[in-house]
């Protein structure tokens, strides 16, 4: 063995990178919707289901942006396959785990309410 392989990995090992998660999910509901659409949402009015979807899609935003800017702060790389340098716990990161990844979610869930229905 080399030297090189002998030294432990300095990342997390990430698999797939959120934003490409997030794009199989929203791929893979258009999908879903257009082999078996179920119009559950398509009973609500479209002003309340568009007004949630931008509520939620704007607290996407401001998690992301809040959690960024922690990780800017303490130094720490945003990127998650590069390795973290310093550990964040204040803001959103005192509740949440990893508030970006949750913003994804609800930016998922945002999105399904501003749409009418998906497959269309």
């Amino acid at each position: 063995m080399s030297a090189i392989t002998d030294k432990p990995r300095d990342n997390p090992g990430v698999i797939i990178m959120p934003p490409l998660l997030l794009v199989t999910i929203i791929v893979g509901g258009f999908l879903l919707d257009w082999l078996a659409p179920l119009g559950l949402l398509s009973r609500l009015p479209l002003t309340p289901r568009g007004l949630i979807g931008m509520i939620l899609l704007v607290l996407r935003i401001g998690l992301a942006a809040t959690g960024r800017a922690r990780f800017l702060a303490a130094g720490t790389n945003v990127r998650p396959y590069l390795p973290a340098t310093a550990l964040v716990t204040s803001g959103a990161f005192e509740h949440l785990r990893n508030p970006m990844y949750v913003g994804c979610t609800i930016a998922l869930v945002g999105l399904r309410f501003c749409l009418r229905r998906i497959g269309c």
